[in-house]
């Protein structure tokens, strides 16, 4: 017989690890809390201000030097002009260089002017259906300034209903955007290119038109 049912007293329960299942319990329910979702929204839109005010900055560091190329070239140019004449006599020693400088500074003007001038990318027809499909953006000018005030409102408002439409018609603008960049910087590269091959151009020029000018 059992020890304890000998000196009178009831049967002992088997004991039980009550605290430490309780425990692990906590430990485990801590361990499944769901984490907080990051702020999606707001990173969003953070990324696209941070993307969209780098954009302008990069087309006015463009402009800038688009117009400072424009300017020193016309000053050159004109100088140029008014020297030949102010001169009563031409000779090729001072007329042949003095045309390379001038094509030069005109060459990088074209390209400094591409630059800067307007520049619509895009379809010429756009339709409500194109911009319902998400094939063109409404966001952008282009595409709007081609609706009156009441289809331009209904589009918008159908637009901004959608979140997932809205950021696609982002995305795109974001990307024209990017575009026009591009092809702003291409001319202005291109502008100083021309300028420096054509100064190079002339002193070749006028240095060899000096050497065979020159009395033995």
């Amino acid at each position: 017989m059992n020890s304890s049912a000998s000196n009178g007293l009831p049967p002992s329960e088997p004991s039980e690890e009550m605290p430490e299942v309780e425990n692990g319990d906590v430990e485990k329910r801590k361990k499944k809390k769901p984490k907080k979702k990051p702020q999606d929204g707001r990173s969003v839109e953070t990324m696209f201000r941070v993307s969209y005010r780098a954009s302008l900055v990069q087309i006015e560091l463009a402009d800038g030097k688009a117009n400072i190329l424009i300017g020193t070239n016309g000053l050159m140019m004109s100088a140029v002009i008014i020297a030949g004449g102010l001169q009563s006599q031409h000779d090729a020693f001072q007329s042949i260089p003095a045309a390379c400088l001038v094509i030069t500074c005109m060459t990088s003007i074209a390209f400094a002017l591409f630059a800067v001038c307007p520049r619509i990318v895009g379809a010429k027809t756009i339709t409500s259906d194109d911009i319902r499909s998400d094939k063109v953006s409404l966001l952008f000018f282009g595409s709007a300034a081609r609706f009156d005030g009441n289809e331009y409102e209904e589009l918008m408002t159908e637009l901004i209903g959608d979140q997932g439409r809205l950021r696609r018609h982002l995305i795109q603008n974001l990307y024209g955007i990017s575009r026009g960049i591009s092809f702003k910087f291409r001319m202005v590269r291109n502008a100083y290119y021309s300028l420096v091959v054509g100064l190079i151009t002339t002193g070749i020029v006028f240095v060899a038109f000096s050497m065979l000018s020159s009395p033995e």
